[in-house]
């Protein structure tokens, strides 16, 4: 209606619709909309034109011009162009979008939908002129999560990272703990090969600290070019990492290739399917099947659980049961109001089968434990399933040493450690070809003795310090220090042991002068050990 009190002065029907289309939503997108070239190139005689109007139009096409005019203003400021942006964009995942801003997203921004920060950074280069400067503060997950894969990769292609200040947790005073992690930087709209940015590594520390090591240009990084990181499976901005390092990624294969890890059970109510074992029916237990069929046709109700848990290698965090009764009939058919599946029993063809395991949440070191036959998993107790026994107990030494710790914070440092993370860790076949992992079976032996010795396990059968003497009439005083002499031996042979494996994988993988086989007596997780209590 707008568009014909303006046709007498040159306003196309088409142009007025292209400009109220790009605002109709301007509350919700605010300066992510972006204004089509077409448009864009109308916007100077429609701006002539709307300002003939409101000098010499009736009141109607004087009314319409007016509206208009607000909006060209609108699209003239979000095109312009300059030599530097700065900003400090709102950070929002999309689980918090609604439904029009979700679409907006995917449409529009596809390799960074996942959160509104990083639409903004590219939107940034929207108003940068061809060599102009990005500069913003974000948080630093488009870094390294595989959700800005995409997003990365043509970064790197397209642009320069000239500096940044990787500042972590804990950079501001007003914001505490270690879930919000930032990092400060200046990217360039044009892309200059073979750049070596400036990186400051700040991870540590308070906002003091982080602030004095800056000024002092302490921790500093600027001897890698920058398309270097995308010799890294993910090309994650792994700045820290020696030449050394990466190439490993180069003569290596990814570990997905020996061991295939997938996703678990999300039953989307534990409340209702999970119990721990001691809270059902051992009749209605069944501990050992190693199939769907086989657990099927023993007509149980409950099935080992594997949730993930606490930091603990080798053996160990088996404490809860699911409802698997009849092939999970119940959790498959657990909908919501509008009778969508509510569940997700994904990859149940892997239920039941041996693994190696870790925990989706991890706010330090990650830990490896093997788990037998008879276990569903859950999303959250990531599992993967080499072919041969002999395969996993390799994988396990492997998954358990300082390097896989180190290459977990390159490829991925927040709290989540999943699939494709370990996926994409660097699997160098000499390191595991003709070599005895027999040792393996002993860390699990121990671990798992470890394990059982205490009330919480369904494999429990006696206190241990009543075994630890073979007299037949032990005093409690003697059967006590027996037991602790037992523990510290124990220990002493799994710390000899898991140092032993460490060696053995780092000299194969070249990685002499980065690391050390050494392993701190907390990290040898068995209850036993006070150390790691």
């Amino acid at each position: 209606e707008l568009a014909n009190h303006l046709v007498p002065f040159g306003v196309q029907r088409g142009t007025v619709k292209a400009l109220l289309d790009s605002f109709e939503h301007a509350k919700t997108f605010g300066s992510l909309i972006q204004i089509p070239d077409v448009l864009n190139a109308q916007l100077p005689a429609l701006a002539e034109a709307l300002g003939k109007a409101n000098e010499t139009g009736d009141l109607y096409a004087q009314a319409a011009s007016q509206d208009l005019m607000a909006l060209v203003g609108q699209a003239r400021v979000l095109e312009r162009k300059f030599d530097a942006v700065v900003a400090n964009p709102p950070y929002m995942g999309g689980k918090g979008m609604n439904g029009v801003l979700k679409e907006f997203a995917k449409a529009t921004f596809p390799d960074s939908k996942s959160d509104l920060f990083a639409m903004f950074i590219e939107r940034g280069f929207g108003w940068c002129k061809r060599s102009g400067f990005n500069s913003m503060v974000t948080m630093q997950s488009w870094m390294f999560l595989s959700s800005y894969e995409a997003m990365r990769e043509k970064l790197l292609t397209q642009r320069t990272i000239q500096t940044m200040a990787h500042l972590g947790a804990r950079a501001f005073v007003e914001i505490s703990g270690e879930v919000v992690q930032t990092t400060a930087f200046v990217l360039q709209g044009q892309n200059f090969s073979g750049f070596k940015p400036a990186f400051f590594r700040l991870v540590d520390g308070q906002e003091e600290e982080k602030e004095a090591a800056l000024r002092s240009n302490q921790n500093r990084f600027d001897v890698t070019v920058q398309d270097d990181f995308k010799k890294i499976p993910g090309s994650p901005v792994a700045y820290w990492l020696s030449d050394n390092a990466r190439s490993t990624f180069e003569r290596s294969k990814a570990l997905a290739v020996i061991a295939p890890a997938k996703q678990g059970l999300a039953t989307a109510n534990n409340d209702r399917f999970v119990r721990y074992w001691f809270e059902v029916s051992q009749a209605k237990i069944d501990l050992h099947s190693r199939s769907l069929t086989e657990a099927h046709n023993s007509f149980a109700k409950w099935f080992p659980y594997n949730k993930g848990g606490e930091f603990r290698r080798w053996y160990g965090n088996q404490d809860h049961l699911v409802n698997w009764a009849n092939n999970g009939v119940e959790i498959r058919n657990f909908t919501d109001e509008q009778g969508n599946q509510r569940s997700r029993p994904q990859n149940t063809q892997c239920y039941f089968r041996a693994s190696v395991s870790w925990s989706d949440i991890t706010s330090g070191i990650p830990s490896f434990r093997f788990f037998p036959d008879g276990f569903v998993y859950d999303v959250t107790g990531m599992s993967a399933q080499p072919e041969t026994h002999d395969q996993a107990l390799a994988v396990l030494a492997y998954a358990n040493t300082p390097i896989v710790t180190w290459f977990t914070k390159t490829l991925n440092p927040t709290l989540h450690f999943q699939i494709g993370n370990f996926s994409s860790l660097p699997f160098l076949e000499s390191a595991f070809g003709s070599r005895d992992f027999g040792f393996v079976e002993t860390l699990i032996s121990t671990a798992k003795t470890d394990w059982d010795a205490y009330e919480r396990s369904w494999g429990f059968q006696s206190l241990p310090i009543l075994m630890a003497l073979s007299e037949h009439t032990p005093s409690l005083e003697s059967s006590y220090i027996a037991w602790i002499t037992q523990n510290r031996v124990t220990i002493s042979e799994m710390k000899q042991l898991e140092e032993e494996s460490n060696r053995l994988f780092i000299d194969a993988y070249g990685l002499r002068d980065e690391l050390t086989p050494d392993v701190p007596i907390e990290q040898i997780t068995l209850t036993v050990n006070p150390a790691y209590r």
